[in-house]
């Protein structure tokens, strides 16, 4: 996946998944930090991203299963 096709395919739902992680991390902060950290992992791996027939559904998956493990303890301490 290009630079153009991820920007279109991905960062429209920016706000949606803040406002997941500003749900359930109640901490403004950490939940644009972890969407951060969400969009680097799908950068990171957009070779695989065109097979995903629903960026949205993917995208907010992905940042719910972030901030259930303990993002915010996690980012203190990871390298």
């Amino acid at each position: 996946m290009d630079t153009e096709s991820f920007k279109r395919e991905f960062l429209p739902y920016h706000r949606k998944l803040y406002c997941v992680a500003y749900r359930l991390l109640e901490n403004a902060a950490d939940a644009e930090d972890l969407v951060q950290e969400a969009y680097l992992k799908l950068w990171d791996k957009r070779e695989g991203l065109s097979v995903i027939s629903n960026p949205e559904a993917f995208s907010v998956t992905l940042v719910n299963l972030m901030a259930s493990s303990d993002f915010s303890v996690w980012k203190r301490y990871s390298l």
